[in-house]
């Protein structure tokens, strides 16, 4: 249950999500600081990896919270990209990200969670 931020109504169905375009920019910027000091650099790398793969499902999604539901707040609602079927029918997909985001070096993470302060394309 969650309470809404403006209205006060309780809404059953919340998920866990960025909020706002440069989150993941925000985040990045704090792991490649601690990867430019040498402070665990093999850990932030693989972490900033999954960040990367979550940057690019969090941008094909665009997920929305249960009170931005077209037609209502009950699971009926949920928007089709975030229901499990989807999950399901794209697993391929996902792994391809995270194959190739895998083998990623800190440029090639700049540039695509740069992008996320503007929302734009991570696979560009």
């Amino acid at each position: 249950m969650y309470e809404h931020p403006i209205t006060g109504e309780i809404i059953p169905y919340r998920i866990h999500m960025a909020d706002g375009a440069g989150i993941y920019g925000r985040w990045h910027t704090s792991i490649r600081s601690s990867i430019l000091l040498g402070i665990e650099e093999k850990s932030w790398i693989e972490i900033d990896r999954l960040l990367a793969v979550a940057y690019m499902i969090h941008y094909t999604v665009k997920p929305l919270q249960s009170y931005q539901f077209p037609g209502g707040d009950s699971p009926e609602n949920i928007p089709p990209k975030q229901t499990n079927a989807w999950r399901d029918e794209n697993i391929h997909l996902i792994e391809s990200w995270r194959i190739s985001i895998s083998k990623a070096n800190s440029d090639e993470l700049d540039k695509i969670l740069g992008r996320s302060y503007f929302f734009e394309s991570p696979f560009d």
